[in-house]
């Protein structure tokens, strides 16, 4: 369960870097720059707590395809980003391969 716990984590701090970086694009507020540098520099640190649970390579599997998944419904959300009905495949397919990632 920790493991599930750490991919999560690093996905929010992953998510929260990304959307301010993109705020602070529009709005070249420092404070949106300063988070999200803050955000992508605590990663690595979590991360390595996931080779205690799962090789490397598919934690990092994990955490990029639950990123990709996440940030493009939170673009959707958020920022009203519109995407493709082959994008929307594309994300379903990068999730079922969570799932199968995770068959043992």
């Amino acid at each position: 369960m920790q493991y599930y716990s750490y991919i999560l984590l690093i996905t929010l701090l992953d998510i929260i870097g990304l959307a301010c970086a993109k705020q602070w694009y529009v709005s070249h507020n420092k404070f949106y720059i300063i988070i999200g540098s803050l955000c992508f520099a605590f990663i690595p640190f979590v991360f390595s707590f996931t080779s205690k649970y799962a090789s490397s390579g598919v934690a990092n599997a994990a955490w990029a395809g639950l990123t990709t998944a996440l940030v493009t419904i939170s673009g959707i959300v958020i920022f009203k980003e519109l995407i493709s009905t082959w994008q929307i495949i594309g994300i379903l397919i990068i999730i079922l391969g969570l799932f199968l990632m995770e068959i043992k």
